[in-house]
């Protein structure tokens, strides 16, 4: 099926493959196992003692920038005009190519982490309340105290930028076609120590 999206066509096809999924090797038979621990300022560290550099698509100073100028140039169109349709055309075709640059990186992410061992340790980590709004304190006299949601803010838009769950879905469906377990394991506590030891205790639990 081809769909117009700002001046892009997709086509969308189901392609039977023949053979299957090779089967997932029990823990017990992993003779490597490798942990990793997602992070903002390193969008990956390895047990191995490599990092994966968090590039920032979309919130590096140069980009966020330039994503913020375009947004208020087409909002300051006029409504309805063909210049404010070009304006967020041109701004949603910048989105996506931004959207595209993140999904490749992931996907040499997830295949740098996949290869290292035979089995992946990772944080089970609760994105969605990681990502919510600073809550609002009151200062009892019908005010709000400082609570530190614009520091918040920032932190939450470079999270969502990082896309841990897309990283965590690559590594998990690239771990599935080489038969590797992937073990999601307690985040407290785990990044005061090498990812890889707590990887290797929830496997003998």
């Amino acid at each position: 099926m081809l769909k117009p999206f700002s001046r892009y066509w997709f086509i969308s096809m189901l392609v039977e493959i023949p053979g299957s999924l090779p089967e997932e090797k029990p823990l017990s038979e992993a003779k490597s196992v490798v942990g990793i621990d997602v992070g903002i300022n390193q969008l990956v560290a390895i047990s191995d003692g490599s990092f994966v550099e968090n590039i920032r698509v979309t919130t590096n100073p140069r980009t966020a920038r330039r994503l913020a100028i375009r947004q208020r140039s087409a909002n300051r169109k006029q409504k309805g005009s063909s210049n404010k349709r070009k304006a967020f055309e041109k701004l949603t075709r910048t989105n996506y190519k931004l959207t595209q640059k993140r999904d490749g990186y992931n996907w040499q992410a997830a295949s740098k982490i996949v290869k290292t061992a035979d089995a992946v340790g990772r944080e089970d980590l609760n994105i969605k309340n990681m990502v919510k709004r600073a809550k609002p304190k009151h200062d009892g006299n019908g005010g709000y105290r400082k609570n530190g949601a614009s520091a918040k803010s920032s932190l939450n838009r470079v999270i969502l930028d990082c896309a841990w769950a897309d990283l965590f879905k690559k590594v998990s469906w690239l771990a599935v076609k080489a038969g590797k377990p992937v073990i999601a394991v307690d985040p407290k506590y785990s990044s005061q120590g090498k990812p890889q030891v707590w990887a290797y205790r929830q496997i003998e639990s």
